[in-house]
């Protein structure tokens, strides 16, 4: 609109302009009407410097609304890009280290889409040492696991982010166990019989439920609750392993369980 404006403006000083210098006298600028009214030539040169502005403008709005139509396309296109990458660990499983029962370590990345969709990874070890495993039986697991992970998360509030997803988990485990097996009469010494076992697989699923919340910037404390679904594992006799690190005690073939963890976030 500003350009049919300037289009009708300089249109009309040439006029002016045109008139003065045939007339050599300086016109007011209503003198300008009286041209129009006698002046075929005059006028029709202002018609066609219209129509010529008029053109141009409607040239300009389709020019608009096709890099509005680009822009619009771009955006759509980084929306399915990076939104963040961030990577964490499990605080949660630091409270095992004040006991003699479990020493177990556990640290992930997670890759979020500009559309809130993520992919992630995590890897956990550690051991432990049921004291209610088998009777008479001083046992030991030891492994590692890892996790890889595909769901949705998005803003629930300002702070606060919720997701859910499913996951495929595998590990490796030994165990080691000595059985003191004792005389019923007490008239013999006690036997042991050790064992030590290695390269036991099990792999396993999982639905997973996520909340965060941004406690600093870029910083999350959250929680993930877990359903585990048991796939397979290496059975073992005459006594099974006991437990998996990562997913649990082997006699469940589903089991709930939560994880703590703290995140930073890189934003992209």
């Amino acid at each position: 609109m500003a350009k049919l404006w300037l289009t009708i403006s300089l249109t009309l000083c040439n006029l002016v302009l045109l008139a003065q210098e045939q007339t050599k006298v300086n016109l007011p600028a209503d003198s300008l009407i009286i041209i129009l009214e006698r002046d075929s030539i005059a006028r029709q040169h202002v018609i066609d410097s219209l129509e010529f502005a008029i053109v141009e403008v409607e040239e300009s709005k389709e020019e608009q609304k096709e890099r509005k139509a680009q822009e619009d396309s771009l955006k759509r296109l980084e929306r399915t890009f990076l939104r963040d990458f961030g990577v964490y660990v499990d605080y949660g499983k630091f409270i095992g280290f004040v006991t003699d029962a479990e020493q177990k370590n556990e640290v992930g990345a997670r890759l979020t889409f500009g559309n809130n969709i993520f992919i992630g990874a995590e890897y956990g070890w550690g051991t432990v040492t049921p004291p209610d495993a088998y009777e008479n039986t001083n046992y030991e697991v030891t492994g590692s696991y890892y996790r890889l992970m595909l769901g949705l998360i998005g803003p629930l509030d300002a702070k606060t982010n919720i997701g859910f997803g499913l996951a495929y988990s595998s590990g490796t485990y030994s165990d080691i166990g000595t059985p003191v097996i004792e005389s019923p009469s007490g008239l013999f010494n006690p036997q042991t019989e050790p064992f030590e076992r290695d390269n036991i697989n099990a792999s396993w699923y999982e639905l997973n439920v996520v909340s965060e919340t941004v406690m600093a910037r870029n910083l999350y404390f959250g929680l993930t609750l877990r359903f585990r679904i048991m796939n397979e594992y290496d059975a073992q006799e005459p006594l099974d392993i006991f437990t998996l690190p990562g997913y649990g005690r082997t006699f469940d073939r589903t089991l709930p369980a939560a994880n703590l963890f703290v995140r930073y976030q890189i934003p992209f």
